[in-house]
């Protein structure tokens, strides 16, 4: 019979060691997926506030671009009713804006250059032409764009070279 106790009292005494290391282990898991939970949470709460950052450039970016694009297009306009002076002030601001602007990259106001040299030419504004030229050289045009930017450039300085010889 005694025997029979201390086979019991060793059960038990296994049982509630098992029991307290099973809570243990349970406790340990519980905290271990509230850490994670936490982690996860301040996660989000992270990719929350990028998402929020990134809405808020977006829309400054938007609302930049929409501004040269009304410049631009109104150049465009102006272009079209053969005003040219009015034309060079539009893509003038286009310009601006772009070369202003740490929104914006050159082939979003590329074409503005474009049209503003075209305008210069045929106002025989040599000087300016070359001038903005160079500057689109600067900018860092590339691939056809700056085969084009450099035969224009070419040809604008020999026309204001003429235009000086004369």
């Amino acid at each position: 019979m005694v025997v029979l106790l201390i086979l019991l009292a060793v059960v038990a005494v296994i049982v509630i060691v098992a029991v307290t290391d099973q809570k243990k282990h349970d406790e340990r898991e519980a905290d271990e997926r509230k850490r994670r939970a936490e982690e996860y949470r301040r996660e989000w709460q992270e990719l929350q506030r990028e998402n929020e950052e990134l809405k808020r450039e977006n829309e400054a970016w938007e609302k930049e671009f929409g501004e040269l694009m009304t410049y631009q297009n109104r150049g465009m306009e102006l272009e079209k009713e053969k005003d040219i002076e009015e034309a060079v002030k539009a893509y003038e601001e286009a310009v601006r804006l772009g070369s202003n602007s740490s929104r914006l990259h050159l082939n979003n106001y590329y074409h503005s250059i474009e049209r503003l040299a075209v305008c210069y030419r045929k106002l025989k504004r040599y000087e300016e032409e070359v001038s903005l030229l160079q500057y689109a050289k600067e900018l860092g045009v590339k691939g056809s764009n700056l085969a084009a930017v450099e035969d224009r450039l070419a040809k604008a300085q020999t026309l204001l070279e003429k235009s000086k010889a004369l």
